[in-house]
């Protein structure tokens, strides 16, 4: 009697707890790993519509960060770029943004809602 305990002690104890470890660090991965998708795809749609802005000669994207979720359940990110007009002399500063060097505006602002559906809605409001 007292060898099974000692079994137990030494052998199964020990078993039990890795398993019950590796099966946290994969529940771990999986979200990090779900955050990262989302993350890379609010990039790539970003681009996509930063691309297509005629009034837009040159962009970076300076940061994505989750923000909040919203009343209706959405997870909403602040996609942070800066931006080089393609018309200086006509553009019109409003809404988010700060002027930097050499033509480029600074801080501009995307709310990006992320819809159950894995819908992304971009917009300047949050």
């Amino acid at each position: 009697m007292r060898n099974w305990i000692l079994t137990l002690c030494v052998v199964v104890m020990p078993t039990l707890f890795l398993v019950g470890c590796s099966s946290d660090e994969e529940k771990t991965n999986k979200v990090d790993s779900t955050s990262r998708t989302i993350l890379d795809e609010i990039e790539v749609q970003a681009n996509d519509l930063l691309e297509k802005d005629k009034e837009i000669a040159a962009f970076t994207i300076d940061s994505i960060e989750y923000s909040h979720e919203n009343q209706d359940s959405d997870k909403v990110y602040i996609l942070l770029y800066s931006m080089k007009p393609s018309n200086p002399e006509s553009f019109v500063l409003a809404g988010s943004g700060v002027m930097g060097n050499d033509g480029w505006i600074k801080e501009r602002v995307y709310y990006v809602n992320v819809k159950d559906s894995g819908e992304l809605i971009f917009s300047t409001s949050p």
